[in-house]
């Protein structure tokens, strides 16, 4: 029998917040894993996860009694018992998990790096979700960046897709790139990459909080910094722009749009971490209609336009770049127990944790 500790949170109210705990019998299937689940990230973009739980249908890849649901967190196990040939006892895995002591996984299409879970409830959800790499396999896996990796490498998927997207389109002919939550791991990762694809001309501004301006001065990747406050005054006479919304704040995404009116060239919600799912309609505001930024439909497209042997080789080599940049910036954190994780999730959904935190959770094992 196993103790199973799961953190759920109210899908209505994602302030409320609850342990529940089953004890049961592992009866694994031929081809099933059972995987200890030893840590994870967490950052505003499982918050993003929750507000979107509905719309991407992220409540649905770990299932929960209602009202409540599991947001998905990136994180590390470890495979305690295996009924599958050809995954070992012991293997290391990466990849989507519930904020739990344990996973249970179906393996498919094993390869050497990864593999996909063909649990029956996940086959109608996206692909990108549903594979896990087996890093102790994996040439471009580094153990002295595990903790970075937990913390980073899901928002810089987005950051690197993002900006590989606008400079695609050549930014609508626009000068400036404009993104709010700048000290979001995810903002700093797309401003990073931003730098390193685009030639000299482009300007990036910083909307953030005042308190989190002096990180990211110190950071550099940012042309200028303004505070949500001084938004209408600042952009006033940015000229033709972009605007990349990782806050998912109503309010500062209409501020921008008042603003910049027919100067605004695109608008994208790539994110949710100070606000809510988005609104109805967006037809009362002047310039383009905000479009959603999904990640795996864009991790697909390159996919088919670029090959996964060249689309592994930009992703490791941007990531190599990017994580050699910002391990000086950021302090690793660790958190181990339940009351830890109620602590920093509290935290993170108040938008109150440091800039230049990365936040390591853990779970004891019962």
């Amino acid at each position: 029998m196993a103790e199973i500790c799961d953190f759920l949170v109210d899908r209505n109210d994602i302030g409320r917040r609850r342990w529940y705990l089953t004890t049961r019998d592992l009866d694994l299937q031929a081809g099933d894993i059972s995987v200890i689940h030893e840590r994870f990230a967490f950052t505003a973009n499982n918050i993003t996860y929750a507000h979107c739980g509905e719309t991407f249908g992220y409540w649905d890849y770990f299932p929960a009694p209602e009202p409540w649901g599991s947001i998905p967190v990136w994180g590390r196990g470890r495979v305690d018992r295996s009924r599958c040939a050809d995954i070992a006892e012991g293997e290391r895995i990466y990849g989507f998990f519930p904020m739990s002591n344990r996973l249970l996984l179906r393996p498919a299409g094993i390869k050497p790096h990864r593999f996909v879970d063909d649990t029956p409830h996940r086959a109608r959800l996206p692909r990108t979700y549903n594979e896990y790499i087996r890093i102790d396999h994996d040439p471009d896996y580094d153990d002295d960046l595990a903790d970075l990796h937990l913390a980073l490498l899901p928002s810089f998927n987005l950051s690197f897709f993002l900006a590989h997207f606008l400079a695609e389109a050549r930014f609508s002919e626009a000068r400036t790139v404009i993104v709010s939550s700048a000290s979001s791991k995810a903002a700093m990762g797309f401003a990073f990459e931003l730098r390193r694809i685009t030639t000299a001309g482009l300007k990036i501004v910083a909307l953030t909080s005042p308190p989190k301006a002096k990180f990211l001065e110190d950071c550099g990747y940012f042309d200028r910094i303004v505070a949500y406050e001084a938004i209408a005054a600042a952009l006033a006479n940015c000229g033709p722009s972009l605007y990349v919304d990782i806050s998912g704040d109503d309010r500062i995404l209409e501020a921008v749009h008042h603003t910049l009116r027919d100067d605004l060239r695109g608008s994208w919600r790539a994110g949710m971490a100070r606000g809510r799912p988005p609104r109805d309609t967006y037809d009362d505001l002047p310039g383009p209609k905000p479009e959603l930024f999904f990640t795996p439909h864009h991790i697909l497209a390159r996919r088919e336009s670029w090959g996964p042997v060249e689309l592994r080789r930009r992703l490791s080599c941007e990531w190599r770049a990017f994580t050699t940049e910002v391990r000086t910036r950021l302090a690793i954190v660790r958190h181990q127990g339940r009351d830890a994780i109620e602590a920093v999730y509290d935290q993170v959904l108040a938008g109150r944790r440091p800039a230049n935190c990365a936040d390591i959770l853990g779970l004891d094992e019962a």
